[in-house]
C-alpha cells in the first residue's frame, strides 16, 4: 500500500493535481469532516460537498427537502438551515435527509482534488479506528489524506488526526518516506498518550479561534468523543 499525506491545501497546489488515489480521506477536525461524521451518525441519507454558496443554494432548488449545513469563518450563512455547529448537529435527527454543505476550508479542498478519485470519505479524531478498519476492508492501494488545514495555512489538529490514521495501517504500507515516518512516529505518541492528546487537541492555535468565537463548546465535544463514531461517510461532490 502507498499512502500520501498533505500536510495543509493551499490554493497554489490546485493545478498540480495529477495522481489518481483508490480513495481520499478528507481531514478537517474543526470542524467540517466531524460534522460529515455526526450528520451521518445522526441519519443522512447522502452528503453533497459544495464550494461555494452558490451551488448549495443551487442544489436547495433543484431537490426539495435538502438540508444546507455550513460556514463561512465560523458564521452560519443567511438562509442556510444549520451551521457546522458540531456539537448542536449532534442533537439533530437527519433520518433519510439530503445534506449540502460547504465551508472555509475543508470542502475547499476537496473541490481542489475532486478529479483525483473516485471515492471521497470523512475522516476526524471521531472516527479513526473506522477508517482503519474500512481501509483494511476494502484493501485499497493508494490513498491520499488530504488535511484542510486553515485558510491556506497549516492546522495542527489536522495533522495530528493523519497522523493517528497513518500509525494504525503502519504494518501495510510497502514504503515509508521522511514525511510518512514523522507522522507515524507522532501517530503512536499520541495513540499511546490520549491525555496529552487531548490536552494538545484543546490547545492548538483553530482551538483558541473559536473558543474567541464562541465556539469552543464543538472544541471540547470533538475531543470528549475521539474514537465515539462508527461510521465513515462518502462524500458526493
Amino acid at each position: 500500500m502507498k499512502a500520501t499525506l498533505i500536510p495543509f491545501y493551499e490554493d497554489s497546489t490546485k493545478m498540480s493535481v495529477h495522481s489518481v488515489y483508490d480513495c481520499v480521506f478528507l481531514i478537517d477536525v474543526y470542524r467540517a469532516t466531524s460534522t460529515m461524521v455526526v450528520l451521518a451518525n445522526r441519519g443522512a441519507k447522502k452528503i453533497k460537498v459544495v464550494s461555494s454558496l452558490e451551488n448549495a443554494f443551487s442544489m436547495r432548488e433543484q431537490e426539495h427537502g435538502t438540508m444546507l449545513c455550513g460556514e463561512r469563518d465560523s458564521v452560519k450563512p443567511e438562509t442556510f438551515d444549520y451551521g457546522n455547529d458540531t456539537c448542536q448537529l449532534s442533537q439533530i435527527d437527519f433520518s433519510k435527509k439530503n445534506c449540502v454543505i460547504t465551508t472555509s476550508n475543508g470542502t475547499r479542498a476537496l473541490s481542489a482534488y475532486s478529479n483525483s478519485s473516485e471515492s471521497f470519505y470523512a475522516c476526524s479524531v471521531l472516527n479513526i479506528d473506522a477508517c482503519l478498519n474500512h481501509i483494511k476492508e476494502c484493501e485499497y492501494q493508494n490513498i491520499l489524506i488530504l488535511c484542510a488545514g486553515n485558510w491556506g495555512k497549516f492546522s495542527l489538529e489536522d495533522y495530528l488526526c493523519a497522523s493517528l490514521l497513518i500509525n494504525g495501517f503502519k504494518d501495510l504500507l510497502d514504503d515509508k518516506n521522511d514525511e510518512i515516518k514523522l507522522a507515524v512516529e507522532l501517530g503512536e505518541f499520541y495513540t499511546n498518550n490520549p491525555d496529552t492528546l487531548k490536552t494538545t487537541l484543546e490547545q492548538t492555535d483553530h482551538a483558541e479561534k473559536l473558543k474567541s468565537q464562541n465556539k469552543f463548546d464543538d472544541v471540547l465535544f470533538i475531543i470528549e468523543h475521539i474514537n465515539s463514531y462508527n461510521c465513515v461517510p462518502r462524500l458526493e461532490y
